[in-house]
């Protein structure tokens, strides 16, 4: 402590302990809000999570029940699993494949200290 006190910065600034303790939580407090609006805009701007987010939230199978067939085909679908339902698909993907996504993005590591807090925000803005 007595190394910060006497560091350049403090000096010039005048600040004793106490003061210099206010004035690194002032940042902290300012850098976590700057960072968590950089999150938050980050979710905005990838699709992979806006799209599943926003369908996993669209209540029922919508007015058609599904993706329907085309009438032409006489297949029941890529293995013969008939129509997809989004809805179904949606609820599948789950924060885990989120987080894969979205892992190399500065504005998500930058939480890796508390993966527990961006997990609860990923589940807020997208479940």
């Amino acid at each position: 402590l007595s190394s910060l006190l006497s560091s350049p910065p403090a000096t010039k600034l005048g600040l004793n302990s106490r003061d210099l303790e206010a004035e690194f939580d002032r940042w902290q407090q300012e850098r976590t809000q700057t960072a968590r609006v950089a999150f938050d805009q980050m979710l905005g701007e990838n699709a992979f999570v806006e799209f599943w987010g926003r369908l996993s939230k669209i209540g029922g199978e919508g007015v058609d029940g599904g993706v329907k067939m085309d009438e032409d085909d006489t297949e029941d679908g890529e293995g013969g699993g008939g129509k997809a339902d989004l809805k179904t698909l949606a609820k599948s993907v789950d924060i885990k494949e989120m987080e894969l996504v979205l892992k190399n993005d500065k504005r998500f590591t930058s939480f890796d200290h508390v993966p527990e807090q961006r997990e609860r925000w990923l589940r807020v803005s997208t479940f």
